[in-house]
């Protein structure tokens, strides 16, 4: 395996924690190691990656970004500078949102890095923007294949059927072992 393989591997993975409603915090690691690996592939290789939460979220959502998802990340995973400390922030319907969008990043810049979006990875972006219509910027709706009537009829679908959606996809795609049954209920998503 080379890197882009682990890259490819870290994706599907993530896509899979995501459909199954996994804890955030094991996700966002992941979401973290990856983020760093395309980064650094993309430098090596003097691609230039042009998604960034910046430009793909609505300016009022950004305020969840910020440097939360690095210091989350560094919270995660160290415990030699700060054994005892309780972790402050993001809370964790912020810490899903923040690793879903940087999946979507993570994935575009995969897709730069191969030349192409992969076959498993096309489902994702769709279904993040259906499920979060009003968290990302217009532009981004218009280079993805998602209609504005999509997205109308998605707005009134409960969340719990968006993540059915996802699973059902991933499973028929090899992706998932089986279909995944509805975890408990939770509350709303925010935007």
């Amino acid at each position: 395996m080379n890197k882009l393989d682990i890259v490819r591997e870290h994706l599907i993975t993530v896509m899979q924690l995501i459909a199954v409603e996994a804890s955030p915090v094991s996700t966002h690691v992941i979401v973290m190691a990856t983020e760093e690996m395309v980064r650094d592939l993309a430098k090596h290789r003097g691609a230039l990656l042009e998604w960034d939460y910046k430009n793909l979220v609505k300016e009022e959502h950004q305020k969840i970004f910020g440097k939360a998802f690095r210091k989350a990340y560094n919270f995660y995973k160290h415990a030699n500078e700060d054994p005892d400390a309780s972790f402050a922030g993001p809370d964790v319907d912020d810490l899903r949102m923040i690793n879903e969008v940087l999946t979507l990043q993570n994935m575009h810049g995969y897709a730069k890095l191969i030349g192409r979006w992969s076959d498993e990875m096309v489902t994702f972006p769709s279904w993040l923007m259906l499920s979060r219509p009003t968290f990302f910027r217009a532009e981004l709706f218009a280079m993805m294949p998602v209609s504005r009537g999509e997205r109308e009829h998605v707005a009134n679908l409960p969340p719990q059927m968006l993540f059915e959606a996802l699973r059902r996809n991933l499973s028929q795609k090899g992706l998932l072992p089986f279909p995944q049954p509805a975890p408990h209920p939770r509350p709303p998503r925010s935007p």
